[in-house]
């Protein structure tokens, strides 16, 4: 999904979603591969467990966007539309000039042996910068 065929509101809860995909990342060791999530540990648990401190990308978007439940504002179609934006607009960071295999799916990319904790922040930061361009062009776009 390109950027462009989201709408503000959309942008914005984006542009938020990957801020707070980033918080998780605060450094190496907040970041793994070939799981979902890790205690302190280092024991699997499941991504939205409270002991949880290390994530691997798709993992942290479902920390952060987690299964719905009654609790939630948007319902479930709402979290996995989210969840989908959000892979595709890391996978839109993803690029032949940045790294050699966009082919990739996130899961994969993210656990490819010598992916490193800097590939990955430099992504989600591509991302952010991307969604943030996004926003700004579509709010000066006349109503």
């Amino acid at each position: 999904m390109k950027l462009s065929h989201l709408n503000l509101s959309d942008l914005t809860y984006v542009h938020s979603d990957l801020k707070n995909l980033r918080k998780l990342f605060p450094d190496p060791s907040a970041w793994m591969q070939k799981s979902w999530a890790k205690d302190k540990n280092g024991c699997i648990v499941k991504e939205i467990s409270d002991g949880a401190v290390c994530f691997c990308l798709d993992g942290g978007i479902r920390r952060i966007l987690p299964w719905p439940n009654a609790n939630n504002n948007g319902g479930m179609i709402d979290m996995f539309r989210r969840r989908d934006i959000i892979r595709n607009v890391l996978q839109e960071a993803i690029k032949p000039d940045v790294y050699s295999d966009s082919a990739l799916d996130l899961i994969d990319w993210n656990d490819k042996p010598g992916r490193t904790f800097q590939n990955v922040i430099d992504v989600i930061d591509k991302a952010i910068g991307n969604v943030a361009f996004a926003r700004g062009v579509k709010a000066l776009q006349p109503a």
